[in-house]
């Protein structure tokens, strides 16, 4: 036996001896080119047959074989037919074909973000992936094919090749963080049509409507792909110096259901600020300690309606600011 050039596949050339029959063969691994020959003798024509594999090429006395990939012996047969026409008796050899087979193993499809862990089996000797790494297990995130091929214990080679897709996660933005001065509701709409929405309030609505307060919203959008985004909004309380621009200065408690109360709406946004309303001789005529009424104040003093007059307020908000200072004017 003697080793032949190295082209795309390994060449092999076995010797067949004609007067030795059932000769063992080298093994040979399936997918490659194998070259078998006997000795030549001038004048004489061989005739070649074999089992599974591929007859690719007949010199006479040499015959390129690419073996399949079915495990097993398989033989080949040769048949000498002399210049005179006479045939000797068929020699032939057996050939073990081992056909090791690798399969990457993982999840194929991801999410952008993620990552997927590949990994090659069974058992072999060595590995090489298209990314140049040689370990057994990669962890990718492009999409695109990766392929392994592998050197097993019987010399044979095998490969195995995966996609990998990556679906985009839903592209949305809840904007810029917001302040809120009115205390009006407030609708948060990410803008997008997706498959499902779950918000930090437990709301799986595409918006919501929230009582204009203090807080940090999220919402968790998944698409059909089943990927999922998130993004989160603040919602801060108003600035102390933007507030007192949005108190009321007067209101007319005659209950004709116009400017009844003296609301204070951005209260809404400071649920533990005080209210204190004094008359002009300083006397209290009316405290909220928190939790100031939505519907406000009715101008009155312990159930006593109040005459026409100005009146002034302190405001603490409980927040380490400054209190607001300023009169409100009772009109009848």
């Amino acid at each position: 036996m003697k080793k032949g050039i190295q082209l795309a596949f390994t060449v092999w050339l076995m010797v067949l001896t004609l007067s030795t029959n059932g000769q063992n063969l080298p093994q040979a691994c399936g997918g490659t080119k194998v070259r078998y020959e006997v000795d030549e003798i001038p004048g004489s024509v061989f005739q070649w047959d074999i089992t599974g594999g591929t007859l690719l090429k007949d010199n006479n006395n040499s015959v390129d074989i690419m073996w399949d990939h079915n495990e097993g012996i398989h033989m080949i047969t040769v048949t000498q037919h002399s210049l005179a026409g006479c045939q000797t008796m068929p020699v032939y050899g057996y050939v073990m074909v081992a056909s090791p087979t690798l399969s990457l193993e993982g999840n194929t499809t991801l999410c952008e973000g993620e990552t997927a862990v590949l990994k090659a089996k069974p058992n072999y000797l060595s590995i090489t992936w298209n990314t140049g790494s040689k370990d057994s297990v990669i962890l990718v995130n492009q999409p695109g094919y990766y392929k392994a091929e592998a050197t097993f214990p019987n010399g044979c080679k095998a490969s195995d090749s995966v996609y990998l897709a990556v679906n985009p996660s839903p592209a949305f933005s809840m904007g810029n963080d917001t302040v809120i001065c009115n205390g009006d509701d407030i609708i948060l709409d990410p803008g997008i049509i997706a498959s499902s929405y779950l918000w930090s309030t437990g709301e799986t609505t595409p918006t919501i409507r929230l009582k204009a307060q203090p807080d940090i919203i999220w919402v968790k959008i998944t698409n059909n792909d089943g990927c999922s985004s998130v993004d989160t909004i603040q919602i801060k309380a108003c600035p102390v110096n933007q507030l007192k621009d949005l108190i009321p200065n007067a209101f007319t408690p005659n209950n004709d259901n116009d400017n009844d109360f003296w609301r204070i709406d951005v209260l809404i946004s400071h649920p533990g600020a005080s209210v204190s309303i004094y008359n002009r001789w300083g006397q209290l005529v009316y405290k909220a300690d928190k939790n100031y009424p939505s519907q406000g104040w009715d101008g009155t003093s312990n159930g006593r309606a109040l005459p026409m007059d100005t009146y002034f307020y302190i405001i603490d908000l409980k927040d380490g600011s400054k209190p607001i200072l300023g009169s409100i004017n009772i009109i009848r």
